[in-house]
């Protein structure tokens, strides 16, 4: 149910953009929110990208900054529902960020563009947490030379 609501969200978006040369890129493709997870996988995690790729899905993906200005992939303001530890990610400098379920790291927008390489479309969420326009800057800064 909860996918069924993101899609329509996803269309009803898209439909605005209906004649807008890039949407091209973005059809045809099935969508992994927040990557491929579960079973293990956690959410916005580089195992969850990878994934995706590997299967052939595009994916949605959140962003926003820590305290030290690491743009990081990952939806909730806080850290308590996938990490266990009740701190707000912009309160956290990256280095000092709990690990996730299965051990790995919150990752950095940077590093799920290089992954990915261009091998599948990547629609970016810009968090407000901190400040939408802070965020959406720092995002720019990286997406500008992404090639994919």
């Amino acid at each position: 149910m909860k996918n069924d609501h993101l899609f329509l969200l996803y269309i009803l978006a898209l439909r605005c953009r209906r004649g807008h040369k890039m949407l091209k890129q973005l059809q045809g493709w099935g969508y992994a929110h927040r990557g491929l997870h579960g079973n293990g996988v956690p959410e916005n995690s580089m195992e969850a990208f990878r994934l995706a790729v590997e299967k052939g899905y595009g994916m949605e993906l959140d962003v926003q900054l820590t305290k030290d200005g690491k743009l990081v992939v990952h939806h909730d303001g806080s850290l308590k529902r996938v990490c266990g530890v009740d701190k707000l990610i912009r309160e956290v400098d990256f280095d000092a960020l709990p690990l996730l379920p299965d051990g790995s790291r919150i990752p950095l927008l940077s590093e799920v563009l290089a992954m990915v390489n261009g091998r599948a479309p990547i629609i970016v969420e810009i968090k407000h947490y901190g400040g939408a326009a802070k965020v959406a800057k720092a995002a720019h800064a990286i997406l500008k030379d992404y090639k994919g």
